[in-house]
């Protein structure tokens, strides 16, 4: 990001919110474990306790998970399933938007350009006549850099400012209309499927966007991660998504209006989040496994977006926007319906455990 933009974004927030957003941070990172932390040994004790298999803490970071004579090691969502070239190959949003697209599933439009050189980025825009995301093209995860309702040269420049922090190599791709799902697969079986929808804040008729979401990071802070991971960042892509709906940082919203603060849903709450109940398409199901496979990972997230799961992609004009292969198991367990969710550690473990009794023990070493 520019200096010049950096200034803008500061100026639009506030040095206030600056100020109590790093606060919020070091609070999430205080007291030795991490929040994330705490909730992976909840979620991986409950899977071991069901799966017959004992926890025993590494570290404050990693867990070692035992049965019978096989263990795995696991830290927060990661697992040992897949070799890390390939994590690296499915990290590379252009390499995988490539493969992606050879192995025939909907993907958006998109060009890769260099952030020295928008040239080609704002033709790409201008062909477009609508909406387009701006992203990294590599090196980043949960929504970092992304900026949404990129729709003018300057919007443009101030996106690629924002990217350019965290690649050189940088994305331009079309805007797609629809929610967000993320779904989850095993080994060519998909597991659960959530739909997440921007984060919110909802007016009292007195507070600015940019106090209601003081507010809101505060209260995310007192449930220790029972009301998400993360905390509202304000940034391009809260401004941009407010301008679209004519507000701003400052302005204060009516009682009762619920008025999406981003676009980039990765920093929604669990009220914002749902796992889906209702019939996924075949269809859909199948591009997913389809794209899973071109990547050729054993356990992966498909971020997707569609108006309508129940209808194939190449029906309703959806496109998987990427495809995870650290997917945070979190998204599925932070829903609304917190007493009905799919308990996707539990079947993951099992085929760790599996995977692991398969396996012999390095010389030397003893499982414990």
């Amino acid at each position: 990001m520019s200096t010049f933009d950096r200034l803008r974004t500061l100026r639009s927030t506030g040095l206030r919110y600056a100020v109590a957003r790093l606060r919020a941070e070091r609070a999430l990172r205080a007291a030795g474990r991490s929040v994330s932390d705490d909730f992976y040994l909840r979620v991986w004790s409950e899977a071991a306790n069901e799966l017959g298999a004992e926890v025993s803490e590494l570290s404050a970071r990693f867990l070692q998970i035992a049965r019978g004579g096989a263990s795995t090691w696991v830290w927060g969502y990661r697992t040992p399933l897949d070799d890390r070239v390939t994590l690296e190959v499915a990290a590379d949003k252009v390499v995988s938007s490539a493969l992606l697209r050879g192995s025939g599933v909907p993907v958006p439009r998109q060009l890769e350009f260099d952030r020295g050189d928008l040239a080609s980025a704002a033709t790409f825009l201008e062909r477009e006549r609508a909406a387009c995301v701006v992203k990294p093209a590599g090196g980043t995860g949960a929504g970092k850099g992304v900026t949404t309702w990129v729709q003018s040269h300057a919007d443009l420049h101030a996106a690629a400012d924002r990217a350019g922090r965290l690649s050189a190599r940088l994305i331009i791709e079309e805007q797609v209309a629809g929610d967000v799902f993320r779904l989850i697969f095993l080994d060519g079986e998909l597991l659960d499927a959530v739909r997440s929808r921007p984060p919110t804040v909802t007016g009292n008729g007195r507070a600015t966007v940019r106090r209601l979401v003081y507010a809101e990071n505060r209260r995310r802070l007192a449930a220790r991660g029972d009301a998400g991971l993360a905390i509202l960042r304000l940034d391009l892509d809260s401004r941009l998504t407010l301008r679209r709906q004519g507000y701003t940082l400052g302005s204060v919203l009516p009682a009762g209006a619920r008025v999406a603060v981003k676009t980039v849903s990765n920093q929604a709450t669990i009220d914002d989040k749902e796992t889906v109940r209702t019939p996924i398409s075949p269809a859909l199901v199948a591009d997913c496994a389809t794209a899973v496979a071109a990547l050729r990972l054993r356990l992966a997230g498909v971020d997707l977006i569609a108006p309508d799961i129940a209808r194939p992609l190449a029906e309703s004009g959806g496109r998987i926007a990427e495809v995870n292969g650290t997917p945070g198991l979190h998204h599925h367990y932070n829903v609304a319906d917190r007493a009905n969710v799919t308990r996707v550690a539990v079947p993951i473990l099992e085929r760790l455990l599996d995977d692991a009794a398969l396996r012999p023990s390095p010389p030397g070493v003893r499982e414990t």
